[in-house]
């Protein structure tokens, strides 16, 4: 566990001594997001009783 935690911040010193800051890290997390807004907003329109527990016009 010591030896994962030195790892990680091993490479995060590694990535800022090379150039690469936060924002490097943070535009695909940003970018996921925005994808996963638009998929559920997609899922809504394609699927409005998805998780609702029911089952569309069955009774």
């Amino acid at each position: 566990m010591v030896l994962e935690r030195w790892n990680r911040d091993n490479e995060t010193l590694i990535m800022l001594t090379a150039g690469f800051g936060p924002g490097y890290l943070l535009k695909p997390t940003l970018f996921l997001l925005l994808i996963g807004q638009f998929w559920w907003a997609a899922s809504l329109l394609f699927f409005p009783t998805f998780g609702t527990g029911r089952r569309g016009d069955r009774a």
